[in-house]
């Protein structure tokens, strides 16, 4: 494919001038796939367009990796909050069907799998392409609430404990009170997070980059370079740290937790397991040639993996 470039001047805008005729996706330096933009063929006519995104600028991302506060371990022990915004809903969106209704979104994107709460509500993110989470009535469709994150790619909702926990591929965690669509807290962890949260007994899971792709950080420890990843867990009522550990890619899936561990399969083959408690690895992460996410069964522990040559 063919890539054209731009710097973005001191009030932040970038100019390009393309041909018709191809589908474009803007990229940022830290953050991928944040806004597609289609070009049908026209001869003769310049169509000019314009895309709103909201990046929080290489200079700063690098800044913030830089000197970001660290424990002995080279961990991240505090994350920059992120703001969201109350919104609504044009209920003209909302088509009454003969079997239920069907909601339309403004983004006309992928949209991630519904979460359904204990009272019937349903949780929607608006698409990938968009920073929307909706909340409606089951039965009827009626709108409860909307929020707009200061991401794109919305994962699913994961909902435990009247919580609503929610990553971003761009870039950030958020717990969000499910009744009222108000926000308990929020991290920015990273330029790229690739899975959805996961959450048991009180607590989220989530994987993070430690460092910037080709942007290696000063440090005397050599387990920053060779595992560039980090398993979290926050508590989830509050956000506090609760212990991390490192992994060497980025993870195949989500976190699983089963029992008193935490598995988690990578895109280099392995299979970690951890305490859920203190982090503490319970047995030396064993490269299989894994290709999915565990599934557990009593004892027993099922996994996929790459045929041998």
């Amino acid at each position: 494919p063919t890539v054209y470039a731009a710097k973005t001047d001191q009030q932040g805008k970038a100019y390009f001038l393309l041909p018709y005729g191809f589908d474009y996706t803007i990229n940022l330096t830290y953050e991928r796939d944040i806004f597609p933009l289609n070009y049908p063929l026209k001869e003769g006519v310049l169509l000019e367009n314009e895309a709103f995104i909201t990046y929080r600028g290489t200079a700063k991302i690098r800044e913030f990796f830089k000197n970001a506060r660290r424990d002995q371990h080279g961990f991240i022990t505090e994350f920059m909050p992120v703001e969201v915004k109350k919104i609504g809903f044009d209920p003209s969106n909302v088509q009454i069907t003969k079997h239920g209704y069907l909601v339309n979104f403004p983004a006309k994107s992928e949209t991630p799998t519904p979460a359904i709460l204990d009272n019937g509500d349903v949780i929607q993110g608006g698409g990938y392409y968009s920073r929307e989470v909706y909340s409606f009535k089951s039965k009827t469709g009626l709108f409860n609430w909307g929020l707009e994150l200061s991401d794109n790619g919305v994962s699913a909702s994961v909902y435990d404990e009247n919580f609503l926990v929610i990553t971003t591929e761009s870039c950030t965690l958020y717990a969000i009170d499910a009744g009222t669509g108000e926000l308990a807290w929020s991290k920015w962890l990273g330029p790229s997070l690739n899975s959805t949260p996961t959450v048991a007994g009180g607590k989220v899971y989530v994987v993070y980059p430690t460092r910037l792709d080709n942007y290696i950080i000063e440090t005397d420890n050599p387990e920053m370079i060779e595992k560039p990843y980090a398993v979290i867990c926050f508590e989830l009522k509050t956000g506090a740290i609760l212990w991390q550990n490192r992994i060497d890619s980025e993870p195949l899936g989500s976190p699983v937790a089963y029992g008193n561990s935490v598995y988690i399969t990578t895109s280099k083959g392995y299979l970690h397991q951890f305490d859920n408690t203190n982090g503490k690895v319970h047995c030396p992460a064993k490269n299989g040639g894994f290709t999915s996410p565990p599934t557990i069964s009593g004892e027993f522990v099922y996994l996929s993996r790459r045929s041998p040559d």
